[in-house]
C-alpha cells in the first residue's frame, strides 16, 4: 500500500509553470462574425461574442484540441500548440447537408437543449474501456449501477431502472430483452462515438415512457476529410483477464464516409478480498460498422452490429432450500468456494443480439430536412440453470426477440423557433422455445407500436427559451402462455381474464392474453440564460409506461436469479409527472451544477419479496410484482473547481426521498446517498501527463421496507422457525481509486497513451445494496489495470 502512495505522491510532484491566454474570432464562409458559435478548447467552452470573438484564460503550456460548432456550418476540428498567448482566427464553412442521422438535443437557438441532461465525458469512455455500459454511466450524478453479482450491471437513474431506462442507439431504442433486473443492456461502450443521459421525459422523439430516463449512444461522426482510428489493450488483475479494442474512422471523402469498430473481454473468476467468486467469469465479443453517401440533399448509408456475451453466475448464488439460504445470508460466506479458473459453468446467460439499419436523410431546403429509417433487431438470450444428466447443456430460458422498426422525422428551422415532429411503427415477436423441457418464464408473444409525436421550440427573447411537446403511443401485444390452474385460481384471475382462457389442457389453461394500450405523454420546459455565469432550466414532464411481459406473465423460477417471479395481469400503465430545476453556474475557476426534482408515479409497478415457495428443485424465494403509488424527489449536483493550471477538484453526489404513497413506507431498492470526489494533477509539459485520486463514499440506505420472511428451517431434525432478513441494506463504504496517464507523440503525429489504474486500493470488504447477491458473497476486491492505447 505504501508503494502506491509513493507512486502518487512522485506523480504529482511536478508543478506547471506556465498558463496564458487565448482569444480568437470565429468568422462565417462570407468573413461575417459568427456571434454564438460555440468553440471547446480542451475542457473549457465559450460562446462568441457579437463580432465573433472569444477568450479563454489559464489555459495551460501544451497541446489542446479546438472544436468550433455553429448551427448551418460544417464543424471544425484543429490542434493548437500554447507555448505563449494565441490569437486565433477560425473560418466555418457552410453545411450543405445535416450530416446527423437524429436530431440531437441541441437548441440552435441557445446552443442548449430543454432537457436536463448529461454526457459521459470522452476521456471517461476511454479509461474505462473494459468495463460495461451502466459503469461507465455511473460517472454521471444521478445513475447508479443495479447488480447482479459481479459481471451483469445495468444503469439505475435518479432510482429507477430496466423499462423505465429506454437505450437509444443511432436513433432507434434498443430492444434487448431487458425486462428483469438481471437482464443487462447488450452494449459494448467502446463503439459509442458520444454518450449522453437525459434524466426525464423531456424526448419525446424517442419515446413517452422514460420515466427514468433515456441513454442516447451516437456514432462517431467527422465532417472533414481524415482517416483516424485507436487500437486500445487493456488488462486487469482482478478476473485476470482484459479487453481488447479496435476502431477506424473515415470522415467525407470524396462524399463517403464510414466506421468500423470491434472488440473482445475476457475475464475469468474475480476474487473478493478473502475468496475467489467462484463462476464469475465473462466473455464480451462486438463489431460495428457503417457507411453512407454524402450529396448535396441527400445523405443515405447503412448501419449493422453484432454483440455477443457470455456471463456466468455465482456459484453460491443458487440455493436448493430454505435451510441453506438461511445460513448463507448469516454466515457471512459464500456456501462455495473453488480455486480461480476461466471456465464458465452453469448457471450462466448467453445473449446475442444483431441489429441492420437502412437511412435517408433529406434536405429540403436550408432551414427544413426530413429523416427516414428502417432497422430490424434480433436478440436470442439463453439462460442455464444447474440441470443433471443430458439436460445439462439445455437451456432452462430459451428467448428469441425480433423486431421491425420504421421511424421518420421532420425538422422545420427558423431565426427564432425550430418545428419537429415525427412518427414511428414497430412490430415485435418474441418466440419461447418449448424444447427447454420447462415452462417458460415468459411467453411467446407478438406486440405492435405506433407513435406519433411534435415538438416546438421558441425564443421569446434573447434570454429566454421555451419549449413544448406532446406524444401520442398506441400498444398492442397479444401472448399465448399455459397457466397451471392451480396459480391460475391462485392469483384470482376468474372471472376477470376468463376471456382469455382457449383450451382446457389438464393441470392447465391454454390461455390467449390480448392487452391494449392508448397512452398521451407530453413535455414542457423553458430556459433562463440570466447572463454569461447563470441559467436556469425549468422542466415538466408527463411520461407513460406500459407494463412490460415480465411483469404480466413471469410464472415460475427464473433460473438465472434463483428467484422465483410472479407477474400480474392486473397491473395497467404507469403515469409519471416529473419535474426538475437544473440550475447552471460557470465562472473561470469554479462550475456547479445541481438538478433538484420531484416524480410522483401512479400505479408504480415493482418487485418484491413475499414469501418461499417449495419445487422439485427445493425451495426457493418468491418475488412478486405489485403497483402502488410513489413519490420520489431527489437532489444531483456536480461541481468542478481549477485551482490553478495544474490542480482541480471535483465533487458530485446523489440523493433520493422515495415513499410508497399507498403504504406510507420507503420503497425497496433505492440508490442510498452517495458522494464521489476526486482530486487531479495535470503536467501537460511532461508527456501530458494527467493523473486522477477519487473517493467514492456510499452510506448505508437507512430508508427501506421490511421486507423479511418468516420461515422454518431444519436443526438437529427439527423444523425451526426463523426470519429470513432480506430486507437489510449492507453498511455503507468508502472506496478509493486511483488513475494516471501519459501521452506520447510520434513524429507522425499518432499518439500512444499509456494509463495505468488502481480501483479500490485499500482492498475494502463491502456489499452494495443494489446488488441482488449482496446475500451470499462480498464485492470485488483490488484490481489493477494497465491500458495501452494507440490514436492516428
Amino acid at each position: 500500500m505504501s508503494r502506491i502512495f509513493y507512486v502518487i505522491s512522485l506523480l504529482w510532484g511536478f508543478l506547471l509553470f506556465g498558463q496564458h491566454t487565448v482569444t480568437g474570432i470565429v468568422y462565417g464562409s462570407q468573413q461575417q462574425p459568427l456571434e454564438g458559435a460555440h468553440i471547446h478548447l480542451s475542457d473549457q467552452s465559450v460562446n462568441a461574442l457579437k463580432d465573433g470573438t472569444f477568450q479563454f484564460r489559464n489555459v495551460p503550456q501544451g497541446k489542446h484540441k479546438v472544436f468550433v460548432t455553429y448551427v448551418g456550418y460544417l464543424r471544425k476540428d484543429t490542434l493548437v500548440v500554447v507555448t505563449q498567448a494565441q490569437d486565433l482566427v477560425l473560418r466555418l464553412q457552410k453545411d450543405p447537408v445535416v450530416l446527423q442521422e437524429v436530431a440531437v438535443k441541441g437548441n440552435p437557438i441557445s446552443n442548449k437543449g430543454l432537457v436536463v441532461e448529461a454526457k459521459v465525458k470522452t476521456v471517461e469512455l476511454q479509461r474505462n474501456a473494459a468495463r460495461s455500459l451502466a459503469e461507465v454511466l455511473a460517472e454521471i450524478p444521478g445513475v447508479s449501477i443495479l447488480r447482479t453479482g459481479s459481471t451483469i450491471a445495468k444503469p439505475v437513474i435518479q432510482g429507477l431502472h430496466s423499462s423505465r431506462v429506454p437505450v437509444v442507439v443511432n436513433g432507434i431504442r434498443s430492444e434487448d430483452q431487458q425486462w428483469g433486473v438481471d437482464h443487462a443492456p447488450n452494449f459494448d461502450s467502446n463503439t459509442a462515438g458520444k454518450i449522453s443521459v437525459i434524466k426525464g421525459a423531456g424526448a419525446l422523439q424517442y419515446g413517452g415512457d422514460a420515466i427514468g430516463g433515456l441513454i442516447l449512444i451516437e456514432p462517431y461522426v467527422f465532417a472533414k476529410d481524415t482517416l483516424s482510428g485507436s487500437a486500445v489493450v487493456s488488462l486487469h488483475s482482478n478476473g485476470r483477464g482484459g479487453a481488447v479494442n479496435a476502431a477506424v474512422h473515415r470522415g467525407n471523402f470524396c462524399d463517403w464516409a464510414w466506421n468500423v469498430q470491434t472488440g473482445m473481454k475476457y475475464f475469468g473468476d474475480r476474487e473478493a478480498p478473502d475468496y475467489v467468486l467462484s463462476n464469475s467469469g465473462s466473455r464480451e465479443y462486438s463489431f460495428s460498422g457503417d457507411v453512407k453517401h454524402i450529396g448535396k440533399k441527400v445523405v443515405w448509408g447503412a448501419a449493422a452490429s453484432f454483440y455477443q456475451s457470455q456471463m456466468a453466475i455465482l456459484t453460491a448464488s443458487h440455493i436448493g432450500n430454505v435451510t441453506d439460504l438461511y445460513y448463507a445470508i448469516t454466515s457471512g460466506q459464500p456456501y462455495f468456494v473453488d480455486d480461480f479458473g476461466y471456465g464458465i459453468s452453469n448457471p450462466k446467460q448467453e445473449v446475442r443480439h444483431m441489429r441492420g439499419k437502412l437511412f435517408l436523410n433529406y434536405t429540403l431546403s436550408d432551414s427544413e430536412r426530413w429523416n427516414t429509417q428502417y432497422e430490424m433487431q434480433y436478440n436470442q438470450r439463453y439462460e442455464y440453470d444447474i440441470r443433471r444428466g443430458q439436460a445439462r447443456n439445455t437451456p432452462s430460458l430459451d428467448l428469441t426477440l425480433t423486431t421491425h422498426t420504421v421511424l421518420s422525422d421532420y425538422k422545420k428551422q427558423t431565426e427564432k423557433s425550430v418545428l419537429k415532429a415525427g412518427f414511428i411503427g414497430q412490430y415485435q415477436h418474441n418466440a419461447a422455445s418449448p424444447d427447454t423441457g420447462i415452462r417458460p418464464l415468459i411467453p411467446t408473444y407478438e406486440k405492435v407500436d405506433f407513435g406519433l409525436y411534435g415538438v416546438y421550440q421558441y425564443a421569446i427573447a434573447p434570454k429566454w427559451t421555451a419549449e413544448a411537446g406532446i406524444r401520442y403511443d398506441f400498444s398492442q401485444m397479444m401472448a399465448q402462455k399455459f397457466y397451471l390452474k392451480s396459480r391460475w385460481n391462485e392469483r384470482n384471475y376468474s372471472p376477470q381474464f376468463d376471456h382469455f382462457i382457449v383450451g382446457d389442457v389438464g393441470t392447465q389453461w391454454n390461455t390467449r392474453p390480448e392487452f391494449l394500450f392508448h397512452n398521451l405523454s407530453a413535455s414542457a420546459g423553458i430556459r433562463w440564460n440570466a447572463n454569461a455565469r447563470w441559467d436556469f432550466l425549468l422542466s415538466l414532464g408527463r411520461a407513460v409506461r406500459n407494463p412490460n411481459p415480465s411483469e404480466l406473465f413471469s410464472d415460475g423460477l427464473h433460473h438465472a436469479t434463483g428467484m422465483i417471479e410472479l407477474g400480474d395481469l392486473n397491473l395497467t400503465q404507469e403515469k409519471a409527472l416529473k419535474t426538475a430545476l437544473e440550475i447552471n453556474y460557470r465562472s473561470t475557476p469554479f462550475t456547479l451544477t445541481a438538478t433538484p426534482y420531484m416524480n410522483r408515479i401512479q400505479d408504480f409497478m415493482y418487485l418484491r419479496p413475499v414469501g418461499f415457495e417449495t419445487t422439485i428443485r427445493g425451495a426457493f424465494p418468491v418475488w412478486e410484482y405489485q403497483r402502488t403509488d410513489a413519490l420520489l424527489l431527489g437532489l444531483d449536483w456536480n461541481a468542478h473547481v481549477r485551482w490553478n493550471a495544474n490542480w482541480s477538484y471535483g465533487v458530485m453526489g446523489a440523493m433520493i426521498y422515495a415513499q410508497d404513497q399507498t403504504t406510507d413506507t420507503p420503497i425497496i431498492d433505492i440508490p442510498p446517498l452517495n458522494f464521489t470526489q476526486h482530486i487531479q494533477f495535470e503536467y501537460p509539459q511532461w508527456h501530458g501527463l494527467t493523473t486522477q485520486l477519487r473517493c467514492l463514499w456510499m452510506t448505508q440506505q437507512h430508508r427501506y421496507p421490511n421486507t423479511n420472511i418468516d420461515a422454518s428451517i431444519v436443526v438437529n431434525n427439527q423444523l425451526v422457525p426463523v426470519t429470513v432478513d432480506v430486507s437489510t441494506p449492507p453498511p455503507g463504504y468508502v472506496l478509493w481509486d486511483w488513475n494516471a496517464a501519459i501521452t506520447l507523440v510520434a513524429k507522425n503525429k499518432s499518439e500512444w497513451v499509456i494509463g495505468f489504474g488502481v480501483q479500490n486500493i485499500g482492498n475494502t470488504r463491502y456489499r452494495n445494496y443494489l446488488n441482488r447477491q449482496r446475500f451470499f458473497a462480498d464485492e470485488m476486491e483490488r484490481n489493477i489495470q494497465v491500458q495501452l492505447r494507440y490514436n492516428f
